[in-house]
């Protein structure tokens, strides 16, 4: 019986994890970076929010500004990074090129990457300025952009399983008040545990009075869902341990 509980809680919780991951729209788009560096501009548009294993869309462009006279762009690269389980960083994706222009690309999230993503931009590029000195007197002035960096927040990974979690932890809790008349807490399911036992010794003393056979059968039923109850709330608060994301 104990098993059949369990196997049900699992159907049930990962009905749950489903059906977020078909409720979120991907399709969503943010600037998470515009910047203005002296002679040149970044901007990184992509998608806002998104769920494990969806699409996100980047895009890039660099674009020279009207006061500037040339810019020569020499490399850049646009890593973008993802956290496994939330914690450790991981590559994405990343864009390469030496022109100005627009860069956009679409990239899969793997099933096990939530939490806040992380852009960062590397370039190195020439930019010139015509100075004016007078009257018909100019000259070139170079500024040399080596290897700059640029680091920025992204797209916001739902972590759909301590959601879930959460949500079916919420209706165990409903579901253990009522049937036991208190609060789903390791106090009470310790208490409710050494009950459990104190049951099962009793059981196996009883053995030909079937009364009392029928109500222990009963009440191991409720304690097998506690059992359930038990290792899907303890996978709950291990979910919900605080991480580092850099």
């Amino acid at each position: 019986m104990e098993v059949i509980c369990l196997m049900c809680m699992s159907l049930l919780l990962a009905s749950s994890i489903m059906s977020t991951v078909r409720a979120k729209d991907p399709v969503n788009m943010k600037t998470f970076l515009n910047s203005n560096l002296p002679g040149l501009n970044i901007q990184v548009n992509a998608t806002a929010e998104a769920l494990p294993t969806q699409n996100i869309t980047v895009i890039l462009k660099i674009s020279q500004p009207s006061e500037v006279k040339a810019v020569h762009m020499h490399y850049f690269n646009l890593s973008v990074f993802g956290f496994l389980y939330g914690k450790e960083r991981e590559l994405i994706a990343n864009i390469t090129g030496s022109s100005l222009k627009i860069y956009n690309i679409t990239q899969s999230l793997p099933e096990n990457i939530w939490g806040t993503m992380y852009g960062e931009i590397t370039l190195t590029c020439t930019v010139e300025y015509e100075q004016e000195f007078g009257e018909g007197v100019s000259s070139i002035v170079e500024i040399d952009y080596l290897n700059v960096t640029v680091g920025f927040t992204m797209t916001y990974v739902e972590n759909i399983y301590l959601k879930a979690m959460e949500d079916q932890f919420q209706n165990l809790n409903t579901t253990f008040f009522e049937s036991f008349n208190m609060t789903l807490s390791e106090e009470n399911i310790e208490s409710l545990n050494r009950t459990y036992w104190d049951y099962v010794k009793k059981y196996n003393s009883l053995q030909g009075s079937e009364v009392e056979l029928t109500n222990l059968r009963s009440v191991s039923m409720l304690l097998g869902i506690t059992t359930g109850i038990f290792l899907i709330s303890t996978v709950y608060l291990l979910f919900r341990k605080p991480k580092e994301y850099w």
